[in-house]
């Protein structure tokens, strides 16, 4: 793995994304984040909720949600493998084969690193587990025009995801190496929205409320005592995501965060 400031710099002078780096990520688990955000944790989170107007998400894993970076790095690099196998009929032999290595050679993998310690290595791989194993119920709702969809959401697992989001891996090792699962949060928010922008050509700045990252960061906001340190955790994680994004020129404000389309947001390849 390249050190952070190499990744920096050749994140900085990159605009086209080289075929590579591009991974791919689950659209359903960028807005809202349920992943908790830290490995460390007294009790394993196996079960998380958020309601909203427009849909339910809800997460469950009897041993414990993939969490922090090990946590989101696990998800993109199976959500990647599974995009690549797409229509086929390969996916269950490549899972199988991915845990018949050991488990040193998975987080080489994976991280793209040697690991440097036993606990460091007992915790990767149980995030890398639990990212597989773990239950999504995604209940989309009918606009508010509408009846609501009272039917109850069925599970499904990772494998089974449909819609994904390309993303750079780069800024996953970079964020990993920054120790920011909140960095990687907000990469694939800002970089899902630039995305968007560049797929309508639209060359308009974008403002996001403070609410509306209260709403997508949900894991976050519930540590937070109030707004206050909110704000400050995520301006802080913000000084790391501007080198995932170099093209957006994110600002903040008192009120949001504004940032316009960048070319360096990854769009889908053939």
């Amino acid at each position: 793995m390249k050190s952070a400031s190499e990744l920096i710099r050749e994140l900085s002078f990159c605009e086209d994304v080289p075929k590579k780096y591009i991974a791919y990520y689950p659209t359903v688990l960028i807005d809202p984040v349920l992943l908790p955000l830290h490995q460390k944790q007294i009790a394993s989170i196996t079960s998380a909720k958020k309601e909203n107007a427009r849909r339910t998400l809800k997460l469950e894993c009897k041993n414990g949600i993939p969490s922090g970076t090990f946590g989101r790095i696990s998800i993109c690099y199976w959500q990647t493998q599974f995009k690549k196998l797409e229509n086929t009929t390969g996916i269950e032999k490549a899972i199988e084969g991915e845990l018949g290595k050991s488990q040193r050679q998975v987080f080489l993998d994976v991280v793209g690193k040697d690991q440097s310690g036993s606990r460091q290595l007992t915790s990767f791989y149980s995030s890398f587990r639990s990212a597989l194993d773990m239950k999504i119920f995604n209940d989309e709702r009918f606009t508010a025009a509408e009846i609501s969809n009272e039917k109850e959401a069925k599970p499904f697992l990772l494998k089974d995801v449909k819609k994904s989001m390309p993303v750079d891996f780069r800024a996953f090792q970079l964020l990993y190496q920054l120790k920011s699962p909140l960095g990687i949060d907000l990469y694939l928010f800002l970089n899902m929205k630039n995305y968007s922008m560049n797929q309508q050509g639209s060359k308009i700045n974008k403002f996001i409320l403070w609410s509306t990252l209260e709403a997508v960061l949900f894991t976050e906001r519930c540590r937070c005592k109030n707004l206050y340190e909110f704000k400050q955790r995520v301006i802080k994680a913000l000084g790391h995501v501007v080198h995932c994004l170099p093209t957006s020129l994110i600002k903040v404000t008192d009120t949001g965060i504004a940032f316009r389309s960048g070319s360096t947001a990854v769009q889908s390849v053939a």
